[in-house]
């Protein structure tokens, strides 16, 4: 009479022969998503803090007065120039647009505003500008 493992050992070798890749599928799925998403919050983090140094620096170059096309460029250049990775990687169509990195130093320039650092106007006409 057979044993039950002499009976289950050609399907034993089956079943671990399908079960071992899917095993691993899974496990580099859970991988990918979790270096995925610490990528993507050391992108923001990196995004963030260009975005505080653009607009300290425009601040301190065009002291109080209104916002110019040349503070505009200075803050783009610079985030652009600072995380390229981050403004491609956290774009959703290749890179993120002009319009999108002044809307995102908007709060920036208000909080310096609020410290007395910068005029609320050079704020609140980043942050109405449109989207490309």
């Amino acid at each position: 009479m057979e044993t039950f493992w002499d009976i289950i050992a050609p399907i034993y070798g089956a079943v671990i022969a399908i079960l071992v890749p899917i095993a691993l599928a899974y496990a580099l799925k859970l991988l990918r998503d979790k270096t995925g998403i610490e990528i993507e919050a050391k992108d923001r983090e990196a995004l963030q803090s260009a975005l505080q140094s653009a607009a300290l620096t425009v601040i301190r170059k065009q002291g109080t007065s209104a916002l110019t096309s040349m503070a505009e460029d200075t803050i783009v250049n610079y985030v652009r120039d600072s995380v390229p990775d981050a403004v491609r990687r956290l774009g959703k169509s290749g890179t993120i647009s002009d319009a999108k990195i002044l809307k995102l130093a908007a709060p920036k320039l208000e909080a310096a505003a609020r410290a007395g650092d910068a005029p609320p106007i050079v704020s609140r006409a980043l942050a109405t500008r449109g989207e490309n």
